[in-house]
């Protein structure tokens, strides 16, 4: 997944990862969302995304559902 999502900055509220096969996230590539953004993924990714994603960037505030 690239660096940073440029795309929307604080105007973006909602991601949806579809992939099951996510190994990396830079470090900064939720920088600049907005801080009530959610963030979908796999439900039998939950858990693994949830460690993957965490401090990528984002505020505590935004939620990784499945």
């Amino acid at each position: 997944m690239a660096d940073t999502i440029e795309i929307g900055g604080k105007k973006l509220k909602k991601i949806t990862i579809k992939s099951t096969k996510l190994k990396s996230v830079g470090a900064k590539a939720f920088k600049g969302i907005s801080k009530k953004a959610s963030i979908q993924v796999p439900k039998s990714k939950l858990k693994a995304y949830q460690r993957l994603l965490k401090g990528k960037g984002q505020a505590s505030s935004v939620k990784i559902k499945k």
